[in-house]
């Protein structure tokens, strides 16, 4: 049965089968809708949640010519939620629902307008639901376009952008790496990711750092790796009638494979050219679509170089990060961590300006030192602080003991930062 259908027959099942559900109930035969009618068949709160639940059921009714939501909807939802004690806890119940499946087939206006009321009724507790809900409705981690929902995904934006909570903003934060669908990554997610992040006063270092998309590939030893494939067989959102991968070698290079019905390999780096044949065989639309991926992949390793030759050059010797701020962002990133796994860091226990250690990162956790010998992030990991090595800090037996360990192990640096 098709979504269209389901929501036939749900319709039709609903009108005087109960005789207990308000009008503003979900029709159709999804997982939600059904759960909700339900839920409201036996609620003793339904008949007071009357105006809310119209309200929140109209809420596409209210867009303003850019597509966006007029304030006045959201100013009413605020009104409504101050003035039923029993609204903001329903809608809370309907995105745990939500959020605890598929989405695909959830069109109806009540679910957005629900989901934006979390929001709007600043619950930070409701942060792992609609962060659930963003991912579930962004297909995340499918590599498929089958199931995503735009609308619920954007709602789940909105909402978590009007919290003006420190997780609500780690949660986008975590869509932007994640989501490699760029029009909804950045049309719907970014302009409410950096309004957020400007309210809740992020300085602009934070947020550049932090809204570097990982283009759906993933760390692959001290590189990365993404790949294209049938809906659902790849790691890079799409369909392609056929394979490719996509690696980050180095700082410097990312490298397009493409592998035919035969398994035959053909590779190289930019501009990313195709092997003879593939755009009469596959299509226009898929080789082209391949090579701009590839390209904002290139484009993003750049930046990232970027970013952290400006933290080296730039006065900012006092930057220093928690552990647990700096590695997701920087190792643990598949593309920035390319770059910064290429850097030598210092690393101290918390709470003393002493016991500053150099070391290089390595893939998958610890440190090794000029010398050779591996360490362990100190005491109290993600508490531990975290700084870029500079040489005006270090002594001259110290930057020559970097240069001999960055030639023993072939190690070439995204930039100068050991002065030769």
């Amino acid at each position: 049965m098709s979504d269209d259908d389901a929501q036939k027959a749900g319709t039709a099942g609903t009108a005087g089968a109960t005789g207990t559900l308000p009008g503003w109930a979900p029709a159709g035969g999804s997982r939600w809708a059904v759960a909700m009618r339900a839920r409201l068949a036996g609620d003793p709160r339904a008949d007071g949640l009357e105006e809310f639940g119209r309200h929140c059921a109209e809420v596409r009714e209210h867009r303003d010519k850019r597509g966006g939501l007029k304030k006045g909807w959201f100013a009413r939802t605020g009104k409504l939620l101050a003035a039923n004690a029993d609204a903001a806890p329903f809608a809370r119940e309907a995105l745990e629902l939500l959020a605890a499946g598929p989405v695909s087939g959830e069109y109806e206006g009540l679910a957005l307008g629900l989901v934006l009321a979390v929001g709007r009724a600043k619950d930070a507790g409701a942060v792992p639901d609609l962060l659930a809900l963003a991912r579930s409705a962004a297909a995340l981690g499918t590599g498929s376009a089958v199931g995503r929902n735009d609308v619920l995904a954007k709602g789940a934006f909105w909402a978590l952008a009007d919290i003006d909570a420190p997780a609500a903003l780690d949660a986008l934060w975590s869509l932007y790496r994640d989501i490699d669908y760029v029009v909804l990554r950045e049309d719907g997610l970014a302009p409410e990711l950096r309004e957020a992040a400007a309210r809740m006063g992020v300085p602009d270092e934070v947020r550049r750092e932090r809204m570097v998309p990982a283009h759906g590939l993933l760390p692959d030893g001290a590189g990365a790796l993404g790949t294209f494939g049938p809906s659902g067989e790849g790691t890079i959102h799409g369909n392609y009638p056929f394979r490719a991968e996509l690696a980050v070698e180095d700082a410097e290079t990312v490298v397009l494979t493409w592998i035919d019905d035969e398994g035959k390999r053909t590779s190289g780096g930019q501009p990313f050219r195709t092997p003879t044949g593939y755009k009469a065989r596959y299509g226009p639309e898929n080789v082209e679509g391949v090579q701009r991926h590839a390209k904002r992949v290139r484009e993003t390793l750049m930046l990232a170089r970027r970013l952290l030759r400006d933290l080296l050059q730039e006065d900012l010797p006092g930057r220093v990060w928690t552990y647990g701020d700096w590695r997701p962002y920087y190792i643990d990133h598949p593309i920035t961590g390319v770059v910064a796994r290429r850097l030598v860091w210092e690393f101290a226990p918390p709470g003393s300006d002493d016991g500053w250690v150099a070391a290089l990162p390595v893939p998958g956790g610890g440190l090794v030192t000029a010398g050779g010998a591996a360490r362990p992030v100190p005491a109290l990991e993600d508490a531990a602080r975290v700084r870029l090595w500079r040489p005006e800090r270090a002594g001259a037996d110290e930057i020559a003991a970097w240069r001999d360990r960055l030639e023993e192990v072939a190690l070439r640096q995204p930039f100068p930062q050991i002065p030769a």
